[in-house]
């Protein structure tokens, strides 16, 4: 891989001209023999560019005597580059030689690269300074090679976010739960850090030791049937030509199909074991004697074995290609991350001796990423931002001493349903009023309403529920129309659910 003609190189082509607004460009693949060294040779493609477009006499050159950098402009979607010009290293190597590096290891750290990353060099018309550019290469094809251009800033800072976070939980615990209130985003956030190698479960009150590890379980096998035989069912109708026979096998559970995963990769690649929702169920049952192998050295292996049931013992033998001895042991490349909700109503409690085992990661209530944020919720005949609707609801609930796992998420609610008057009724205003405000309702709503079935009424009505305060947007005297829009009154003739809200002067009717 380390020479040209297996290098992946070439010149730009007419789509990425228009959308890099170049005139002259050129790109090469990274290998990883490259990789592993300081400098990096400039393939033939990018020289070429550098060269017409700069002058080889204004190029640097080893030895020389002069300053070896080049001031190169940074395109803004580079990977992990946030400047908008930098000094780059970019030299001919050698005395009257034509071969010319770069220290590319000083732009971007060589813990971000991996082989078949892109990076490239392009000219601008009356622009003297070469731009800079770094992609990872899926992005690159799937951008340039199958699919238009147009969203591709957005879709780079978006995976740059998802890979932040994948290196984020490969740098925490080797057990991890994640925990926050309802609607903070910590199934999203696992599902996008924990890239590739995974197996998710969902913890409920019923699930067991022998659904997580595994267990024997019936499975048909089928013999041929005499011929001119048949089988009938219970129904009356015919079953087939073979005879079914039940047999029991040992059928693996999450745990067990993540530990074979793991302990089979060569490459040490990390795999995760992913459990949503891990204290709604009795989570020290679920995992039995596996509580032992949560203990981890400093390499991430279980630092305490454990001898395995018969059946998963034979089982590990059967699937595992090297497994030996008579002792279970995590591997260093096997996480267990898992969520939870203590707000919750039913869950169960964790012993001190399984928390310890754990490491938390609390998960803080940020609309920074909430894309439907802006989202208008009806209240009292005005329109409020679904941002400051749930903020200034979480500050009552803040000054009502009520813990802010109990407090609502910029998720708890979907895109589009916070607009819909039905959706706010039965998802958000049960919750406060059933869990979060059950024994002090006052404190949040009106002292007149007595009943659930007097506050939806209410609300549905355009009328007032929470008690106000000075300044906030619950106080019918706020006027801050950056923050709510009043609405005509409502027809109460009219279905719930089907009206427009529609602002004050806006000729339309509902």
């Amino acid at each position: 891989m380390g020479n040209d003609d297996m290098t992946r190189q070439g010149v730009f082509n007419a789509k990425q001209h228009r959308f890099f607004g170049s005139i002259s460009g050129a790109y090469t693949a990274i290998t990883a023999a490259e990789i592993s060294k300081v400098t990096y040779n400039i393939k033939s493609a990018i020289k070429k560019t550098i060269i017409e477009n700069v002058g080889m006499e204004n190029i640097p050159r080893t030895g020389d005597g002069s300053d070896q950098t080049i001031i190169f402009n940074i395109w803004p979607g580079t990977q992990g580059l946030t400047q908008e010009r930098k000094e780059i290293v970019c030299k001919f190597s050698k005395p009257d030689k034509d071969e010319m590096s770069i220290y590319l290891a000083r732009v971007i750290p060589k813990a971000e690269q991996l082989p078949g990353d892109i990076w490239f060099v392009f000219f601008r018309q009356d622009d003297s300074n070469p731009w800079f550019g770094y992609m990872r290469e899926n992005m690159w094809d799937m951008f340039f090679e199958e699919g238009e251009t147009t969203d591709i800033l957005q879709a780079i800072q978006d995976t740059d976010q998802e890979e932040r976070q994948h290196s984020e939980l490969e740098e925490m615990e080797y057990n991890l739960i994640i925990y926050g209130a309802p609607g903070t985003g910590k199934s999203h956030y696992l599902n996008n850090a924990s890239k590739g190698n995974k197996t998710r479960v969902t913890f409920h009150p019923e699930y067991s030791y022998y659904d997580f590890v595994g267990s024997y379980k019936p499975l048909p096998l089928y013999k041929p049937l005499p011929e001119g035989t048949n089988l009938i069912t219970y129904d009356g109708t015919q079953a087939g030509d073979n005879e079914p026979i039940i047999d029991y096998r040992f059928v693996p559970g999450p745990f067990t199909t993540a530990l074979i995963n793991a302990l089979n990769d060569k490459s040490e690649t990390i795999h995760y074991l992913i459990i949503e929702e891990i204290n709604r169920a009795n989570a020290a049952a679920v995992f039995g004697d596996l509580f032992q192998l949560l203990d981890r050295d400093v390499t991430g292996r279980s630092e305490y074995g454990i001898t395995p049931d018969t059946e998963l013992h034979r089982y590990l033998k059967k699937e595992v290609e090297d497994f030996e001895g008579e002792m279970l042991f995590l591997p260093k490349n096997l996480r267990i991350v898992a969520t939870m909700n203590s707000a919750d109503q039913g869950v169960f409690s964790m012993d001190s001796a399984f928390k310890r085992r754990w490491g938390f990661e609390y998960m803080p209530i940020s609309f920074e990423n909430c894309q439907h944020k802006d989202e208008q919720v009806y209240y009292a005949k005005r329109q409020i931002s679904w941002e400051n609707f749930v903020l200034t609801i979480n500050k009552r609930l803040g000054r009502m001493k009520i813990n802010e796992d109990r407090h609502i998420g910029p998720f708890f609610m979907k895109q589009g349903e916070p607009s819909n008057i039905e959706s706010i009724a039965s998802k958000l205003l049960i919750y406060l009023w059933d869990d979060v405000v059950r024994h002090q309702r006052s404190a949040l709503f009106l002292q007149d309403i007595i009943t659930f079935a007097d506050l939806v009424t209410r609300y549905k009505n355009g009328e007032e529920i929470f008690t106000g305060e000075d300044g906030d947007i619950f106080n019918g005297k706020y006027t801050d129309n950056t923050s709510h829009t009043d609405v005509e009154e409502r027809n109460p003739e009219d279905p719930i659910g089907t009206q427009e809200v529609v602002p004050l002067g806006n000729d339309q009717h509902e």
